[in-house]
């Protein structure tokens, strides 16, 4: 004679396994009782280790990274710009500072001799000098400096006329 399986409906398995889980309750560890498979076990003693899940999981740490990641390039471009209009201020401040000298020496050695072509400068600056009439016994001088970029800056200055 053969074994026939039993089949059980789902109440009277549930039943059976409590009866087991209860009666064999003081040889175990205490635990939850689980029916699924898929139900996660409790965290605790299992076996006389301790399980802990407390720390980060990878994709914490690379959302964390990604975010870190933003917030770190806002920051560079800001120190890159501030560092361009930085330098972008330099350069005109040396011009003015060029300008003013055309002027200063305009003053020191007379309209008529300052008064001629391009003049080198270091860093790649450029200096003209241009005397215009402007009224009568008043002419008006303009320093015009051209940066290394090609930009142009110009002071004016009116002065007696020679």
């Amino acid at each position: 004679m053969t074994a026939r399986p039993v089949q059980l409906t789902r109440s009277a398995a549930a039943r059976i396994f409590q009866h087991i889980a209860t009666s064999c309750a003081s040889a175990l560890p205490p635990r939850r009782l689980v029916w699924h498979s898929r139900e996660i076990p409790t965290l605790g003693v299992r076996a006389g280790v301790r399980v802990s899940r407390s720390g980060l999981t990878l994709l914490e740490v690379m959302v964390a990274l990604v975010i870190l990641g933003l917030v770190a390039t806002g920051f560079l471009e800001t120190f890159a710009g501030a560092l361009r209009s930085t330098a972008g201020a330099r350069t005109w401040a040396q011009a003015l500072v060029y300008a003013e000298e055309g002027q200063e020496a305009m003053k020191i050695g007379g309209t008529a001799r300052m008064a001629n072509g391009d003049t080198a400068l270091g860093g790649g600056f450029s200096r003209r000098i241009a005397m215009r009439p402007w009224r009568e016994g008043v002419s008006r001088s303009t320093v015009t400096i051209t940066l290394p970029d090609g930009a142009r800056f110009e002071l004016d200055r009116l002065v007696a006329a020679p």
